[in-house]
C-alpha cells in the first residue's frame, strides 16, 4: 500500500494528468492493485455493516474518478503525510468510481489508506460499488469503471482487477454513527419493513446475520430474508430527500422515479420519525452533486456532501466536512484555486457565509437550518 501510494504520487507530481500515463512504464502496477485489494478486503470485512465512530474526522462524499479532487483533500487533510500524526480520523460516504478518468487511482488510493490505517480511514459503499453501475458500460460508456481497468490493462487483465475491486466493495459497511449523534450515508434512511420501526431497522442492520451482497439485483431465487435485506441496502445506497412538493405515505416516504421504480425518497415526517425513535440528531449523505459540494436540507437536520469539482463538465465545487467538539464545518473548494475556507455551524454563523471562490453553502430554510445546528452545540 505504501509503495502504491508513492507510485500515484510521484506520477501526480509529474504532470498532474488524471489519464496517468506514466502508469503505463511502471511494470508491477497491477501486481500492485491486486495485492493491495487481497489486503483491503479482509480490512473491510473485518468493519461492521454499521460503524460507530468517534470525531474529530473530516467526511468526504462523492469523487467519482477526480483524483484531483481526492489528492487536494487528502495532501492537506494528513499531517506530514502520514496518517499516524494525522489527529482527524477520514470518513469517506462513497462513490468513488465512475464518471471522472481516474476510477482506478481513486479506488486504489482511498483502499491504500485504508489499509495504512484501519482505524483511521473508514470507507463506506456508494450504489456506484456494485458491478450493476461500475460495469455499466451502456450507461457510463468510456467513463464506466469496467471500461477503464480495461483500457489500462487489457481485456483480461483489466477484467480480473475490475473483479478485485468490486471484491473489496462488497465486503465495505453501508452506514457510520458519529458520536453517537450523526447517522452518515450514501443515500439515505432506511425504510423499515412493514410493522417495523426504525429501531428494528437499525438492530436488523447491526445483526452479524445482515448479509454482505456481491450484487444487489433482486434474484427470484432470493429468499425473503435475503429479498428484504437487499432492498434494505439499496435504499440506504440509493434514497434521496424528497421534494417539498412530493406526494408522500403516511409514513413519510415516496417515489423517487429519477433514480427507478425500486427506489424511495424519504421527507421530512419519515425523517423526523427516524431522528426520533434512534435519537440521532442530523444526517449526512452524498449520492447528489450540488454546486457549492454542500447543501442543507430538510429543516437542517441533513447536509449532503458531494467532493468532485467539475463534475460531468459543470462547475461545481468539491465540498467536505469537519465534526469536532460538536461542532460541524463545512469546506468547500475548487481545486485549481486551492485556497478553501471553512463556514462553521455555530453561534453567529450564518447561512451563506463565505466559501472558497466567493461561494456559499446552499440552505432550503437558511434560518430555520442555523437554529438546528446550534441547539447540537
Amino acid at each position: 500500500a505504501k509503495r502504491l501510494i508513492d507510485v500515484l504520487d510521484k506520477q501526480w507530481a509529474m504532470n498532474q494528468d488524471e489519464r496517468f500515463p506514466g502508469l503505463d512504464q511502471i511494470a508491477d502496477y497491477s501486481d500492485l492493485l491486486l495485492r493491495m485489494c487481497a489486503s483491503a478486503k479482509q480490512l473491510v470485512a473485518h468493519d461492521p455493516i454499521v460503524l460507530e465512530v468517534e470525531s474529530p474526522l473530516y467526511v468526504m462524499g462523492d469523487i467519482h474518478g477526480s483524483f484531483r479532487d481526492l489528492h487536494f483533500y487528502v495532501k492537506n487533510l494528513i499531517t506530514f503525510g502520514h496518517m499516524a500524526y494525522t489527529p482527524c480520523k477520514l470518513l469517506f460516504l462513497g462513490d468513488y468510481v465512475d464518471r471522472g478518468e481516474a476510477s482506478v487511482e481513486v479506488a486504489a488510493l482511498v483502499l491504500a489508506l485504508k489499509c495504512l490505517a484501519p482505524k483511521g480511514v473508514y470507507l463506506l459503499r456508494g450504489n456506484h460499488e456494485t458491478a450493476e453501475c461500475n460495469a455499466n458500460v451502456r450507461t457510463y460508456g468510456a467513463s464506466s469503471f469496467v471500461v477503464q481497468c480495461q483500457r489500462r490493462f487489457g481485456p483480461e487483465l483489466g477484467s480480473q482487477v475490475h473483479q478485485a475491486f468490486n471484491d473489496v466493495f462488497a465486503q465495505m459497511p453501508l452506514i457510520a454513527v458519529v458520536d453517537d449523534a450523526i447517522f452518515c450515508v450514501h443515500g439515505g434512511i432506511p425504510k423499515p419493513n412493514e410493522n417495523e420501526s426504525f429501531v428494528g431497522c437499525m438492530n436488523r442492520l447491526r445483526s452479524p446475520t445482515f448479509p454482505r451482497f456481491d450484487n444487489l439485483t433482486l434474484l427470484e431465487e432470493d429468499s425473503l430474508f435475503i429479498q428484504t435485506c437487499k432492498k434494505t441496502a439499496m435504499g440506504l445506497l440509493w434514497s434521496d430527500p424528497a421534494p417539498a412538493n412530493a406526494q408522500l405515505t403516511p409514513q413519510g416516504f415516496g417515489d423517487n422515479p429519477q433514480r427507478g421504480d425500486e427506489i424511495y425518497s424519504w421527507g421530512k415526517p419519515a425523517l423526523d420519525t427516524f431522528l426520533v425513535e434512534t435519537g440521532y440528531q442530523f444526517i449526512i449523505r452524498a449520492h447528489e452533486v450540488k454546486q457549492q459540494g454542500l447543501r442543507l436540507c430538510q429543516s437542517g437536520k441533513v447536509v449532503t456532501v458531494f467532493t468532485s469539482s467539475a463534475y460531468c463538465g459543470g462547475d461545481n465545487a468539491a465540498g467536505a466536512i469537519y465534526i469536532a467538539n460538536r461542532r460541524l464545518r463545512m469546506v468547500s473548494c475548487l481545486t485549481h484555486v486551492q485556497r478553501p475556507e471553512m463556514a462553521e455551524a455555530a453561534p453567529g454563523w450564518q447561512a451563506g457565509a463565505p466559501q472558497a471562490n466567493g461561494g456559499a453553502v446552499e440552505a432550503d430554510h437558511a434560518q430555520d437550518d442555523m437554529d438546528d445546528f446550534n441547539e447540537w452545540l
